[in-house]
């Protein structure tokens, strides 16, 4: 039988994460960004939110897909053009794309919002998730 926790998902996330945007200041939901946001450097803000669980058979709640998705928000300046928010945009396309890591199957990102918030240009990136206990 094979079954993962919430929090085993989670840190497998984390450290795909962490070794797949390396070019990037990386910080969580729980990680206040006031030092960065002051700043100029482009950076990437994380949150891993968990969905719904689909039972297989009856009789059985413990084998079925749970689902969930990972929140990306890339932070780039305001005023510098497109091309650095292209560039991270382009990088987690790449990192996550399709992607099996620890039993967890990551699907393909898809851009959920852009907008802007103060002197940053903000695009959301959603990349949804799912994986088996058996």
């Amino acid at each position: 039988m094979s079954t993962l926790t919430f929090a085993q998902v989670q840190v497998l996330l984390d450290q795909l994460t962490e070794s797949s945007l390396v070019a990037y200041p990386l910080l969580y939901d729980n990680q206040d960004d006031s030092a960065l946001s002051a700043g100029t450097v482009s950076y990437i803000k994380q949150k891993v939110l968990f969905g719904q669980a689909r039972q297989f058979e009856l009789g059985n709640p413990d084998r079925g897909r749970l689902y969930g998705s990972i929140l990306l928000r890339l932070h780039e300046r305001r005023g510098l053009g497109s091309a650095g928010r292209n560039a991270m945009l382009q990088a987690v396309v790449s990192s996550f794309r399709s992607k099996a890591v620890g039993g967890v199957t990551l699907l393909n990102a898809r851009i959920v919002n852009q907008g802007e918030t103060g002197n940053w240009n903000v695009t959301s990136v959603e990349i949804p998730f799912f994986w088996t206990n058996t």
